[in-house]
């Protein structure tokens, strides 16, 4: 004798998500043989958070021990997708295994699916996951791994990865980059070591490229052990500039029982070298009509907690340049000393000429607070600069300034003379064409519109 049982159900809500509508069919030709039951469960508009499946359906066959599962969906998470599999899962009394025969996705104009089946299984309280690859377009996606209440090797690679493929780099404008990864846990559930190693080649995107298509290699590396996560990352190619930069932070992190936590009253210390060239503000629109040149050089570190932690280093601008066209100002030959100490960021010198026989310095100190707008301080002397360079107006001076304040408002005292100047009025530029207002007086057409055609000859 058969059994067959036909369900449907509106506006499912359960701790997993909800379903629009849910229709379930189930046969079973032997009551006497629950072994060869056979079931196909179909749902419109599933929603659990974000994920939403307009389609979702699941066939299940079971023979003896092992159920046959086809399962197919598609919806939308963030961007559309379609996913179809198959697998089998067979059970028995010490050992239960998860064989998966087919998959195959696509999502956001992506194609990806599974390159051979593989198969993960739990035996004598192991897990145990062996070789898996997968492809994501151009890119491959391996995995392989054990887990028992002792020990845990886990092992994961990412290979020629466009970073367009990640919905926020694409947004970003990023270029068709490609990505390599690679993540390693081994050692006792309880405290794994952690190891996760990235590398970006071409990562500038084509608005911040100076010198040619291919600009930027960015290298990331990061371990979890004892309690602490240390991270490198290296950055070079960038407009003939490179930075560099290291910390370590407490860090908690556990697979039994899970947790992931981070402590902000232990010590946090980091490290930062950069080596830059100025020259690639030019490129961004708020240095307009302006110009800077000039190699900045930094070395920085912070030690202690995050929020009473002291930060240190040095700066150093070599070979300095700034011109703003359309004033003529021109100042070259820049060099400064900066120092980080103390809370504070201290000019210790800062020596320049206007490319002639002109001369300025300055000295000065800005308290990094906050919560009191940047306060800050500056000394600045100038000795027969050119401040004014244009065809009709050229002008030098000698000034003693005191500049105080913050970023709401400054406040300047000193003296300032000219020493020369020349006013060439032949050179004054020509002053523009009078706007002469026009009014209409008699019929309001067009007088345009009503201008006689002349007449054929």
């Amino acid at each position: 004798q058969q059994a067959h049982l036909v369900g449907r159900a509106e506006n499912l809500t359960s701790p997993y998500g909800t379903a629009d509508v849910a229709r379930v069919d189930a046969r079973l030709p032997d009551i006497r043989d629950p072994g060869a039951l056979t079931a196909t469960l179909a749902a419109t508009h599933v929603r659990r958070g974000q994920v939403l499946a307009s389609n979702l359906t699941v066939r299940l066959e079971r023979a003896l021990t092992a159920w046959d599962i086809e399962a197919a969906a598609r919806g939308m998470w963030h961007q559309e997708y379609a996913v179809d599999g198959a697998a089998r899962l067979t059970w028995t009394t010490n050992r239960q295994a998860l064989r998966v025969d087919r998959l195959e996705v696509d999502y956001a104009g992506m194609q990806g699916g599974l390159l051979a089946p593989f198969a993960c299984h739990l035996e004598a309280g192991r897990w145990e996951l062996e070789p898996a690859r997968f492809s994501i377009d151009d890119a491959a996606l391996s995995m392989q791994g054990r887990y028992d209440q002792a020990s845990v090797a886990l092992f994961a690679s990412l290979t020629n990865l466009s970073l367009r493929t990640l919905p926020v780099a694409a947004a970003a404008g990023f270029p068709d980059s490609p990505v390599d990864a690679r993540l390693d846990v081994n050692g006792h559930p309880s405290a794994p070591v952690v190891r996760l190693n990235a590398r970006v080649t071409n990562v500038l995107p084509e608005a911040f490229r100076v010198e040619g298509p291919s600009e930027g290699v960015l290298s990331m590396g990061a371990m979890v052990t004892g309690g602490t996560v240390f991270v490198e990352v290296d950055a070079t190619d960038f407009a003939t500039g490179t930075l560099e930069a290291e910390a370590s932070a407490p860090l908690t992190f556990s697979l039994q029982p899970f947790s992931l936590a981070w402590s902000a009253e232990r010590d946090l210390v980091a490290k930062l070298h950069a080596d830059l060239d100025l020259a690639y503000l030019n490129r961004f629109g708020f240095l307009a009509d302006q110009e800077v040149r000039g190699r900045l050089a930094a070395d920085l570190s912070y030690d202690g907690p995050l929020r009473e932690g002291e930060a240190e280093g040095v700066l150093r601008l070599e070979r300095g340049a700034y011109a703003h066209h359309y004033l003529g100002l021109v100042l070259r030959d820049i060099d400064a000393d900066l120092k980080l100490r103390d809370g504070a960021l201290l000019l210790e010198r800062c020596e320049g000429t206007d490319g002639g026989e002109g001369r300025l310095a300055a000295s000065g100190r800005m308290d990094l607070k906050p919560s009191e707008r940047w306060p800050f301080t500056l000394d600045l002397t100038t000795r027969q600069t050119t401040v004014l360079r244009q065809d009709h107006l050229t002008a030098k001076a000698s000034a003693s300034l005191s500049v105080t304040g913050n970023l709401s408002g400054v406040t300047v005292r000193g003296d300032i003379g000219i020493d020369s100047g020349e006013f060439l009025l032949d050179l004054l530029p020509p002053a523009p064409p009078p706007a002469l207002e026009l009014t209409h007086v008699g019929r309001e057409e067009d007088p345009v519109a009503t201008q006689e055609e002349p007449a054929a000859a």
